[in-house]
């Protein structure tokens, strides 16, 4: 088990508590020293678990408008903490709405981090925001339009420069919505919820296994 986005030291060390190998801490929204301080005492706390840590530093957003990862910092934030992975803000961003106009992420800076930090690197908010599964779920009574997620090309050179972890949560989202909305609507005389949504997490199932197959990661242990 993982646990993403730890807000506070009190919840990773819940979680390394009762039993899970990697945790994030998040305190990105801090300034360095406070991040490079909590970041810290959750690695001292893991380490004595065998637990895995994730940290952040940046915030994501459009380019233009987010704080991205600075390399020098990156490099100093890794050697003050001892992290395991480091999630980095190069332009991506939550949601199925990250670019206006063509998708941009800043290949460029992943590649200066990647080289000084010496460790794995997280690209949080790297939904490809599927067009065929956003179609399906408009199709079936959605009503998403103007998406955009990281070009499958894009994940590919950043899988090169460093990233190791890959999150796609909103696509799995628009997979269970699209396979929960033509369920019901395919299937309008079925009240079970447990049919409508097993065939939504197929959906999730099968988007999963798509991405595995795409980025390289089948059968792969670690």
């Amino acid at each position: 088990m993982h646990l993403d986005h730890g807000k506070s030291l009190e919840s990773v060390k819940r979680c390394i508590d009762i039993g899970y190998k990697s945790v994030m801490v998040d305190a990105s929204a801090l300034p360095f020293e406070q991040n490079v301080a909590l970041t810290k005492k959750a690695v001292k706390i893991a380490r004595a678990k065998k637990c895995s840590v994730e940290a952040e530093l940046g915030s994501l957003g459009k380019i233009g408008d987010a704080r991205l990862t600075d390399p020098k910092e990156a490099k100093l934030f890794v050697r003050k903490t001892g992290c395991d992975c480091l999630a980095v803000a190069i332009g991506t961003s939550h949601g199925a709405f990250k670019f206006s106009g063509e998708a941009k992420i800043d290949l460029g800076r992943l590649r200066e981090i990647g080289e000084v930090v010496g460790i794995p690197l997280v690209l949080h908010g790297a939904s490809s925001v599927d067009s065929e599964l956003v179609k399906k779920a408009n199709q079936f009574g959605a009503d998403l339009h103007d998406t955009a997620g990281v070009p499958h090309g894009d994940l590919l050179k950043a899988i090169k420069l460093g990233v190791a972890k890959i999150n796609i949560d909103t696509d799995l989202r628009i997979a269970f919505t699209a396979g929960l909305r033509q369920f019901l609507a395919e299937n309008p005389d079925r009240y079970d919820p447990r049919d409508s949504l097993a065939f939504a997490c197929e959906q999730v199932k099968d988007l999963a296994v798509r991405r595995i197959n795409l980025l390289g990661a089948r059968n792969r242990a670690e």
